[in-house]
């Protein structure tokens, strides 16, 4: 019987797990069988959506609102337990998966079930791998293994073509094999090139999905506190009245509290009755102190309007970071307050000096985006033109090396972040849900194509990992054996030509049930498989076709592939090593109304 068509009481019988226990301790003997129950009830649910024939799900949230769905991360959001140690291990596939999802927009289903897939073979009882082997080895050699995959997945990664056919592909996949998003996003990456941004909004109501290209700056770190998030949807700050913009490159302490930070908020939050962003180089504990309990007091007042901020990092030790702090400056029309030059009463004697304006600010836990106003900006035109004279210079260099070719990246990347390099896509929908539904299909799109644009392209399926392990294997049992050669088994080559098999096998679950939720049964999902491994070919399900496996059309990021690979190692380094769980001791009243939600 398939996983998927096993109940949840079959599994945990299975696994001789009581599906009603919560207890406070979950000793060693049980806690690798519940860890397993746990995670084949999860990649049982997620499963059924994988591929061109997978299935949606109809979800019921708090407000009794009801939409189908079938991105796996979704689901796994609304999942839940009425137990509590299953309810921690859910909890830290979700933490894998949702960093997963933010730095690729996809493959977060696919990492579930090959953990799963992986997880469960190496506890089999029958298997006794952990009598064998001590669990920290079993952990470096699954470390070793991936890091062996990543090297040999760049090798074979392509770039995408300079028409950026592949780039409406992937973003197609992405939402579902939705032709008209995946044409959508191509054409505004052909617009605003590899440098620049996308990002989405969802406020008014929009007949047909649209965008506008403005001016704007992205960079890689977020809020800097959840809590500033608490509120938005999908944990994604938008501040889009006009947010004002304070600049710094210093690191905040105490003593910045009454002298910067308290007349700042008073003075935006409460004269201009504005929307805040602070952008500096880190912030001290106090700091984040005086801004959690501010932000939430006056959140909790009801009878005042809210004081609405957010602070967020900016890092100043690379040369990237230093330019981002100076080209934001310029695109919000402010200064950079330094305080080894400026005095803190300069701020308040002209507010405009220090505070810029944006047009909108979106921040989440692991990205800022800044977009400038629209209006006509003479010292951003100007810093423009010194730029590309800049870079016409570097380009007439004859003999180029790499400090150049990082020099002409930089010049590149701040010319595009000055001009038009930023996309707003006006997501479409007659309701707000309908909206919120298709604003992540198309994060994740905008994520899988940029992705594919920086990092290059191979096929899809996860089928890459599995090929690599069935041309090299002999190569990396030779890498492994040497390295472990002190782990106490009879035949060592063995061993580790076993343990590849293993892991193979996992990554090939993944691939199996995109066949399985098709037209397939089990006899030719198997051959499908072995030729796909064994023959350079690929299974093109929507065009029910065999394709050379460097033309097929099923492609995605080759960072797809890699981030699923560190979540699965993630996900097992965190519970393979687990002996015994340690859970909140949940009363009777608690459990009562567990099982009633």
């Amino acid at each position: 019987m398939k996983l998927r068509e096993k109940s949840n009481i079959d599994i945990c019988k299975e696994n001789s797990v009581d599906s009603l226990i919560m207890a406070n301790v979950v000793e060693e003997k049980n806690t690798k069988a519940k860890i397993r129950a746990t995670l084949q009830i999860i990649s049982k649910i997620l499963c059924g959506t994988l591929g061109p024939y997978g299935t949606t799900t109809i979800i019921q949230d708090r407000e009794m609102k009801h939409f189908a769905t079938k991105d796996g991360y979704d689901l796994m959001n609304k999942i839940n337990f009425n137990d509590e140690a299953s309810r921690t291990i859910l909890d830290l596939v979700r933490q894998v998966a949702s960093n997963q999802v933010m730095t690729v927009g996809d493959g977060s289903t696919s990492a579930i079930v090959v953990a799963e897939a992986l997880y469960s073979t190496l506890t089999a009882p029958e298997l006794e791998l952990f009598n064998k082997v001590a669990p920290k080895d079993v952990l470096d050699i699954l470390n070793d293994i991936s890091v062996y995959l990543e090297e040999e997945l760049k090798k074979v990664a392509r770039p995408v073509s300079k028409d950026l056919h592949e780039v409406e592909t992937v973003a197609m996949i992405s939402t579902n094999n939705d032709r008209q998003t995946g044409k959508l996003i191509k054409e505004i990456y052909e617009k605003i090139g590899e440098f620049g941004f996308v990002s989405t909004d969802i406020m008014d109501k929009k007949e047909k999905d649209s965008y506008e290209i403005k001016r704007g700056l992205e960079w890689r770190d977020g809020y800097i506190e959840d809590y500033f998030a608490e509120g938005y949807e999908n944990k994604k700050i938008i501040h889009d009245q006009e947010p004002r913009i304070f600049i710094t490159d210093a690191f905040l302490t105490y003593n910045d509290i009454p002298a910067i930070i308290a007349p700042i908020i008073g003075e935006v939050c409460g004269t201009q009755k504005a929307e805040l962003v602070f952008v500096a180089n880190g912030y001290d504990e106090d700091v984040k102190t005086f801004l959690k309990t501010n932000r939430l007091k006056h959140k909790s007042i009801k009878k005042d309007p809210e004081i609405v901020f957010t602070a967020v990092d900016m890092e100043l030790v690379t040369e990237t970071g230093r330019y981002d702090i100076e080209d934001l400056a310029l695109l919000v029309g402010a200064e950079v307050f330094k305080k080894l030059e400026n005095k803190p009463a300069e701020i308040m004697q002209n507010p405009a000096r220090f505070i810029g304006r944006a047009q909108k600010a979106f921040i989440t836990k692991k990205t800022t985006q800044i977009i400038g106003k629209e209006e006509k900006n003479e010292k951003v035109e100007a810093k423009v033109v010194e730029l590309r004279a800049k870079l016409q210079e570097k380009l007439q260099i004859e003999e180029p090396n790499m400090d150049l070719q990082f020099d002409i990246y930089q010049l590149k990347r701040r010319i595009s972040t000055l001009t038009d390099s930023t996309a707003v896509i006006h997501v479409a929908g007659k309701s707000l849900t309908e909206r919120m539904t298709r604003e992540r299909l198309f994060e994740d799109a905008i994520l899988a194509a940029k992705s594919a644009i920086k990092h290059g392209i191979i096929p899809g399926g996860n089928i890459m990992v599995p090929k690599i392990l069935n041309e090299k294997d002999e190569e990396l049992v030779g890498i492994l054996s040497e390295k472990y050669s002190y782990i106490p088994v009879e035949n060592i080559g063995q061993f580790f030509m076993e343990f590849i098999w293993i892991f193979s096998d996992a990554f090939l679950e993944s691939y199996k049930n995109v066949l399985n939720n098709s037209y397939f049964n089990e006899e030719q999902v198997e051959e499908v498989v072995g030729t796909c491994i064994k023959e350079s070919k690929f299974y093109n399900l929507k065009l029910h076709k065999y394709e050379n496996m460097g033309e097929t059309e099923v492609i995605n990021s080759v960072d797809t592939d890699i981030q699923i690979l560190r979540s699965v190692i993630s996900i097992i380094g965190i519970i393979a090593t687990s002996n015994q769980m340690i859970t909140l001791n949940l009363n009777i009243t608690d459990q009562i109304d567990q099982r009633v939600r």
